[in-house]
């Protein structure tokens, strides 16, 4: 077991949180049934969703967003 390795700059956060991490990386990210990505929402706060480098961290984000107002 290791943790995903994320860079800061690979993290954005507005009203909820998406992470985005290298293809390698994913499974880790998430963890098993989504509990990597569930307490790291435990410890931060907010909620931590995971999406693939590259992909557009905003179609990850929005919709979180608007599911909060």
């Amino acid at each position: 077991m290791a943790p995903a390795l994320v860079k800061l700059s690979d993290i954005l956060i507005e009203s909820g949180c998406a992470v985005v991490v290298p293809h390698h990386q994913m499974h880790n990210a998430i963890g098993e049934g989504g509990l990597n990505a569930e307490l790291a929402g435990k410890l931060t706060g907010l909620r931590v969703d995971v999406a693939l480098r590259g992909n557009d961290p905003r179609q990850t984000l929005d919709p979180l967003i608007a599911q909060r107002h």
